[in-house]
């Protein structure tokens, strides 16, 4: 299998821009650009690469063309143009919208037999949830070999061994206890105090959730009337769900600065975990109950046969519903909002002040919203984690949430594509080899949908009423185990890498030994050939 070794990373040349006002302004009135101008007068307010306007518009009638599927984009120009990172994000929002026209296709049949008849309780809920197990960890496993094939071609293989200190990154020079060279060192025990200081602190967030949820739930008890109940609740839990969310952000990022982390990489697991503990029950919490407290300790949820079924149906559908809108409407319409009020103030002729601004590129581009490689990828992941727990852990109660997701995920592909293009600055490149720790969630998250939609059909539905409550228990645990040992079986079955990829790899650690190994008496580029006569 003839393979070229894999590429360095490629990194196009950008022209960098330190944004700057100047000291001396002969203009008696100078353009308005931000505050930041008059309270930080010669100082550095910026540091971005311009755009090119020629490859934006080339991306945009290839990138947001109308009938371009979400797995249709095209992912070598994205990380050619915005670096490895962002490039990675797409290609794993396209391997899985891809994936889920399965789910989605045979879901949408489902929901509508179930609507039709009626019958929540029907065997074929039980059925479609173990296949979609099934196909969740499926998609996963192949994700994996794209994911090394695509750190393959992009040069990003061993990217995280090479990884510098992070800016931010405070400590004490001293002599490394390895080599002897100067480094920062942080002591790890000071880390640790500082990772149990945010532990408890995000121990309180997640208790002041969990009351949050409760008293939603109490006043759906006590207070709204039966027939629109849950719908209400499941509006204010939606709504509970974007500001808590918004507001942890924002913790976390605080805590997880303050514990001092040495690499990118290690502060953003350290991210991931803390967002996606709170978000794990911020945004589930409210299902829990209606899937296995409810029934059990409030009498049922109203409504008769399989009411905390349909209950569940209504909350899941309203909350998707409604996660949609209302993320689409603060990543699309602000921005739209603010670029448009950033050209009403700032563009050429200024309404206000009435005279020409004549703003040159740096500062035109300047006015555009600054792209956080980091913190954005952050908030896309986990937005795509949460949806993707929402399809795979109650799918028994809504079937056609996979649907959702698949047009939830077309417009976050168009939309985030326009952002990119038009309304953010052209972000600092930055290299991925993977997508780290949101792997191992979304792993998780397949295996917690065994266990949620075992519960759910063997104890919440009305299907197996009909036997005791110890058969039902050695079902619920059959399934689980099932489920669990195929599920298994499929990750040993698909390689995490293509045999290729690993070809290639020994191919070029042999090429590269040869090179070092002659490089004192042999010219190099002679040398290369010599060795590809051998192999």
């Amino acid at each position: 299998m003839d393979m070229p070794p894999p590429p360095l990373p490629h990194y196009p040349t950008i022209p960098l821009y330190l944004f700057y006002t100047p000291h001396t302004l002969t203009n008696p009135h100078p353009p308005l650009l931000t505050h930041t101008i008059d309270l930080r007068m010669g100082t550095v307010l910026s540091f971005y690469p311009l755009h090119n306007r020629e490859v934006t518009s080339e991306l945009s009638r290839e990138w947001l063309r109308p009938s371009a599927l979400p797995w249709e984009q095209p992912l070598f120009a994205i990380k050619e143009y915005f670096g490895e990172k962002v490039g990675l994000y797409f290609t794993f929002m396209a391997h899985y919208t891809k994936w889920l026209t399965f789910p989605a296709a045979l879901g949408l049949p489902v929901q509508l037999y179930t609507w039709a008849t009626n019958d929540y309780g029907t065997v074929v809920l039980p059925i479609y949830a173990f296949v979609v197990s099934m196909w969740a960890i499926t998609m996963l496993e192949f994700w994996k070999r794209e994911e090394s094939m695509t750190a393959l071609k992009w040069g990003m293989v061993g990217y995280e061994d090479t990884e510098r200190d992070r800016p931010d990154f405070k400590g004490k020079m001293i002599k490394s206890y390895i080599d002897g060279k100067k480094i920062k060192y942080f002591p790890t025990a000071q880390r640790n105090m500082l990772i149990t200081v945010s532990s408890i602190a995000i121990t309180l967030a997640i208790c002041i959730v969990i009351g949050i949820v409760s008293v939603i739930y109490v006043l759906r008890y006590m207070v709204l009337p039966e027939s629109s109940a849950q719908t209400i609740a499941s509006i204010c839990n939606s709504v509970q769900i974007q500001i808590t969310n918004l507001l942890y952000s924002m913790l976390a990022n605080a805590l997880t600065e303050m514990e001092n982390y040495r690499t990118e990489t290690e502060f953003e697991d350290s991210m991931i975990m803390k967002l996606f503990s709170f978000q794990f029950i911020n945004s589930y919490a409210s299902f829990f109950f209606l899937a296995f407290i409810a029934e059990a300790f409030v009498g049922g949820c109203g409504g008769g046969e399989n009411s905390c079924v349909k209950s569940l149906a209504i909350n899941l559908a309203i909350i998707f519903g409604t996660r949609l809108a209302i993320g689409n409407l603060l990543e699309l319409g602000l921005p739209f909002s603010y670029r448009k009020l950033a050209t009403l103030i700032h563009g050429k002729k200024n309404i206000f002040l009435q005279y020409e601004l004549n703003l040159v590129k740096p500062e035109t581009e300047y006015l555009l919203e600054q792209y956080d490689v980091l913190q954005c990828s952050l908030v896309d992941y986990a937005d795509v984690a949460i949806q993707f727990g929402y399809m795979s852990m109650f799918v028994v109660a809504l079937p056609i949430a996979s649907a959702f997701a698949l047009f939830a995920n077309a417009v976050e592909v168009k939309g985030d594509a326009w952002k990119l293009l038009n309304v953010f600055q052209r972000p600092v490149m930055k290299g991925a080899e993977d997508i780290g720790k949101w792997q191992d969630i979304f792993t998780f998250l397949s295996v917690a949908a065994v266990v949620t939609n075992a519960g759910l059909a063997v104890f919440t539905m009305d299907t197996f009423d009909n036997f005791s409550d110890s058969v039902r228990m050695w079902m619920f645990i059959c399934f689980q185990y099932v489920c669990f040992m195929l599920q298994g079986l499929i990750m040993a079955v698909v390689p995490d890498e293509p045999e290729e990829r690993v070809i290639q790899l020994k191919r070029t650690e042999f090429i590269v030994d040869k090179i070092i190994d002659k490089v004192s008496c042999v010219c190099v580029c002679v040398f290369v050939c010599v060795c590809m006569c051998d192999i």
